[in-house]
């Protein structure tokens, strides 16, 4: 089941709602979080591309200092993207290989269609609230 909806839709509480049921929910964003772990091969490429300024002093990525490089500028963000939507991908392909025969996976992706994770999935569900409920 490819899941998806825009930032604040409630996709984190409709997957924790779906694994609660005995779901294996595969979570995109917690993976992009975990390949640019400290440590993680990532985390370096990202600081030799970036600078040391977007590694905070205890090893982890300074998310803020990263968002001010490549948010402004869509060639900075494109090189950030290559770094880690790749391994992401590699990743999240993984971890629904290693879940085939589970009777329900949830594959969570913000961006299921554009990143063309639909093929993966039987079916796909929309999350969807007012604006109002997802401020």
């Amino acid at each position: 089941l490819g899941l998806t909806g825009s930032l604040g839709s409630g996709k984190s509480t409709v997957s924790a709602m779906i694994a609660g049921c005995g779901a294996v929910v595969v979570c995109a964003d917690q993976v992009a979080h975990d390949v640019v772990a400290p440590g993680a091969e990532a985390l370096g490429e990202i600081a030799e591309a970036f600078g040391q300024a977007v590694i905070r002093p205890d090893g982890a990525l300074d998310r803020p200092a990263l968002a001010a490089i490549v948010f402004p500028d869509p060639a900075q963000r494109r090189r950030l993207e290559q770094i880690v939507h790749p391994r992401v991908r590699r990743v999240v392909l993984k971890l629904l290989d290693q879940n085939a025969e589970a009777p329900l996976v949830v594959l969570d992706v913000p961006l299921l269609f554009e990143s063309g994770y639909e093929t993966r999935c039987d079916f796909t569900l929309s999350v969807t609230v007012t604006e109002t409920v997802r401020l």
